[in-house]
């Protein structure tokens, strides 16, 4: 290794410090286990999704798959009156990130009525008289919060989240029901691309299943998660058996190949 030098007062000079050889820990393996997302985030999600509900554990999955920038309105995740925080938010992140100063109480909890009120009539009391609105905070998903403590973790890791709320939606509020769920949404245009969505949910759910959280037994974790990849399997069967059978075979003989 090279050598930290050392000025006269005791501080470190790094500047001309280089490293020479470097020494895998116990944890390099895992990180070969995962192919659908950056395998350190997929770690640093092991460290907090089995704190998580279903709902959350379904949110920081989907986040980490690409959807058009035009699905936005048609899958953003609904508010807290619609789906609340569960365990992981209320418990763990929203705390940890106020005292670490990651997101404001106005980005965590979302105004009441009274509030969002009183500010409309104030901005209508002061708007001809050179008023200026402040810019709109938003509550930020689930996904959100994730991503910036791990970018407080690991500030040189570059990730990208896609809060979205499509299969969570299928899965827990149309039973799994494909067609029930596309035309309650008008998405009959974008069916393929859910479609799609759902498949490679289920590969990336695969990969989660085989490796242990960091809280809650293993066996209970991947019990769960199998469950959701057979009822995603079913919907997309259901719809159309011929490309999923097709879809997932090529994935188990890539994975193989690996």
């Amino acid at each position: 290794m090279g050598n930290v030098h050392h000025d006269t007062n005791g501080s470190d000079l790094e500047d001309n410090y280089q490293f020479t050889k470097a020494y895998p820990t116990d944890k390099l393996p895992l990180l070969m286990k995962f192919r659908g997302t950056n395998p350190l985030y997929a770690l640093f999600l092991l460290k907090h999704l089995g704190f998580a509900d279903r709902a959350e554990q379904i949110q920081a999955f989907e986040s980490l798959l690409e959807m058009p920038p035009s699905m936005g309105p048609d899958v953003r995740v609904p508010k807290q009156d619609v789906l609340p925080n569960g365990p992981l938010s209320t418990d763990r992140l929203d705390p940890l990130l106020l005292e670490l100063g990651l997101a404001s109480v106005a980005e965590l909890v979302p105004k009441t009525e009274e509030e969002i009120e009183a500010e409309w009539q104030e901005r209508r009391r002061f708007g001809g008289l050179g008023y200026v609105e402040e810019e709109r905070v938003y509550v930020i998903p689930l996904a959100e919060k994730l991503k910036r403590l791990f970018h407080f973790e690991y500030p040189t890791v570059s990730v990208t989240v896609n809060p979205v709320w499509a299969a969570g939606e299928l899965l827990l509020e149309f039973n799994g029901d494909f067609n029930g769920y596309i035309v309650a949404r008008s998405l009959q245009k974008q069916e393929g691309i859910i479609f799609r969505h759902l498949l490679r949910l289920i590969l990336l759910l695969g990969e989660f299943a085989e490796m242990p959280p960091a809280d809650g037994p293993f066996d209970v974790w991947k019990a769960n998660l199998n469950e959701m990849i057979e009822q995603l399997t079913k919907c997309c069967t259901e719809v159309d058996p011929q490309s999923t059978q097709e879809y997932l075979e090529w994935a188990k003989e890539n994975a193989e190949n690996y």
